[in-house]
């Protein structure tokens, strides 16, 4: 019998109370695909964590854990973009399935990738990674877009405006005072 991880992870508390639950939506449909398959499951990681690859410690301990147990066979997720939203990512991906022989199984993706998968599946990962990518650029732009007009129309404490000043680059900000 296959042995397989579940990797489960949603990006806020907002996402897991309004969007995709861990234990209401993933899990269970994670867990009863794992049986449909036939694997063993061995470890859940569950998780809430930012797909930014600056904070990806759970998701490390993830890829560690998999390329250390060298009897697990499967990684078994969501989506695409509930395990990987980023390029760097996306190679690790890669690799576990290429050197390490580990199935990727993206059960509402209907996508499953192996040592041996070409064409059309792997057109469909590379094309999946690239869209999680281009939302959370997009994710990063509204917020930055949002902080700038809030500064400009003064709705912003000052202390705000301070932790903040830093991530808005060169951006010229002029807000006004009340």
């Amino acid at each position: 019998m296959k042995k397989a991880i579940i990797l489960a992870r949603v990006s806020t508390k907002r996402q897991e109370d309004e969007g995709l639950s861990l234990k209401d939506i993933q899990l269970p449909r994670l867990r009863s695909y794992a049986e449909e398959q036939g694997f063993t499951v061995v470890k859940e990681f569950v998780f809430s964590e930012s797909a930014d690859r600056k904070m990806r410690k759970q998701f490390n301990e993830v890829i560690e854990f998999v390329t250390s147990t060298k009897d697990i066979n499967a990684i078994v997720s969501y989506r695409v973009d509930r395990a990987t939203r980023n390029f760097r990512d996306a190679v690790l991906f890669d690799d576990l399935r290429i050197e390490h022989d580990k199935e990727l199984h993206f059960v509402d993706d209907r996508l499953v990738l192996t040592k041996n998968t070409v064409g059309r599946d792997i057109q469909d990962w590379d094309l999946k990674v690239f869209l999680a990518k281009q939302q959370i650029n997009r994710l990063k732009e509204d917020a930055r877009s949002s902080l700038i007009y809030k500064l400009s129309n003064g709705e912003l404490q000052r202390m705000t405006i301070l932790k903040s000043i830093m991530n808005i680059g060169d951006s010229k900000v002029h807000y006004k005072k009340r």
